[in-house]
């Protein structure tokens, strides 16, 4: 089975917004930010219009709630704006060519070729942790860091199965 595509930088955004939606420790800080920092912020809020501006109690406690309320919804939008904007910005920082282009990852036996326009690589089969799938890519994990990108735009449902019952991982 040989799979022939091309992984554009929008890919790549894509998947770092995907890897770091998913990972276990960039979950706990996003959700620590998104949740205690606005409880933190809280108390200060409140404290600063009561004793500094000497102002209603019940105004900043309501001004407290509010910017609570407003933080947890508008967070997960701020915060995936500023991972797109930070990849782009690292990917345009060198030369990162190695990265997209045009690719094809050939299964034969118990190998993964994986052919790039600079290099070819030949992974076992178990190299493979695991195979994630987001709404546009499937992804080969063969490190908690390290992947195998593949657009969904060059697959079919029977290729991802195929792919799946073919790679087998521990």
């Amino acid at each position: 089975m040989t799979i022939a595509y091309e992984v554009k930088e929008e890919d790549y955004v894509n998947f770092n917004l995907y890897h770091i939606q998913h990972s276990p420790s960039q979950k706990n800080w996003y959700n620590t930010i998104r949740f205690v920092l606005p409880v933190l912020s809280m108390p200060v809020i409140y404290f600063t219009g009561t004793l500094v501006f000497n102002q209603p109690r019940i105004l900043w406690m309501i001004t407290a709630v509010l910017f609570y309320i407003y933080w947890i919804n508008s967070y997960p939008k701020q915060h995936k704006k500023t991972v797109r904007k930070q990849t782009v910005k690292l990917l345009n920082e060198g030369d990162n060519s190695s990265l997209f282009g045009k690719k094809s990852l050939e299964i034969v036996g118990d190998n993964l070729i994986f052919t790039e326009e600079s290099a070819t690589s030949t992974l076992s089969k178990r190299a493979v942790k695991s195979i994630k799938e987001s709404d546009d890519m499937l992804i080969l994990y063969v490190s908690a860091v390290s992947a195998i990108i593949i657009p969904k735009r060059y697959l079919s449902d029977q290729d991802i199965r195929d792919i799946r019952a073919v790679i087998k991982f521990g």
